[in-house]
């Protein structure tokens, strides 16, 4: 999906918006719960499981973004680790504390992709964004 069509995406006053950054899994437990409306933002860089969560979420409610956040712009590599859930832009360090534990292989990198990361920034600052008529608290 091209990220940059989607900012000009509309949100209703009064909805809470959740920003999943690295949305792995899908929508992260404590959110099950919630009542209230919302629109959750998935960031997922692996196109595999991108896919796999539009397939099976609600679009009334998830929009995924196929990209990474970052806080400055340019390219930069995403290391895909054989346990998906620690894929990361920092290259595995097998002796760290976090990795020591794991099964053998599980912190093999599978692939490396470039990516041009969107600006955690500029995805902060849109939805900090009121109503005309409502004064800006920030």
């Amino acid at each position: 999906m091209n990220f940059e069509a989607k900012k000009k995406i509309k949100i209703p006053f009064g909805i809470t918006v959740v920003a999943d950054v690295g949305a792995r899994y899908g929508m992260h437990p404590t959110w099950r719960s919630y009542k209230g409306g919302m629109k959750y933002l998935m960031f997922e860089p692996d196109a595999q499981e991108a896919s796999r969560l539009r397939g099976k979420l609600d679009k009334k409610v998830f929009e995924i973004f196929e990209t990474a956040l970052d806080s400055a712009a340019g390219e930069r590599t995403f290391y895909l680790l054989k346990h998906r859930g620690l894929s990361s832009f920092l290259k595995p360090d097998l002796t760290s504390e976090c990795f020591r534990r794991l099964k053998p292989g599980q912190a093999k990198i599978e692939k490396e992709i470039r990516l041009r990361p969107a600006e955690y920034y500029w995805v902060h600052k849109r939805f900090k964004n009121r109503p005309d008529q409502k004064k800006n608290p920030y």
